[in-house]
């Protein structure tokens, strides 16, 4: 799948959803192609990290809210199973 021949079906912050989504391509035999990108700068990580490492010395714990927010998932698919993927999709969740 060249970068012309694609489009961007879903950008997702959760794994379990792009997990649900790319195993219903998957059963439609729709190719498709995942990209997973870091959702926040190395300053933003490690702000939350050292709020978290303070925890124990009055500091505030950030892992359970930062947990599902560190990375992005984008799933692209061909732009003739666009609408087929979308409709799916759709049905399923």
């Amino acid at each position: 799948m060249n970068l012309f021949n694609r489009t961007v079906l879903v950008k997702e912050p959760s794994a379990e959803e792009a997990a649900k989504i790319y195993t219903i391509l998957r059963k439609n035999n729709i190719p498709y192609e995942m990209k997973t990108l870091r959702n926040k700068t190395t300053f933003g990580r490690n702000l939350h990290y050292r709020m978290n490492y303070g925890k124990y010395n009055g500091g505030m714990s950030s892992s359970f809210v930062d947990q599902d927010l560190n990375y992005l998932y984008i799933i692209y698919v061909k732009k003739k199973d666009y609408t087929r993927a979308v409709e799916l999709i759709d049905t399923a969740i």
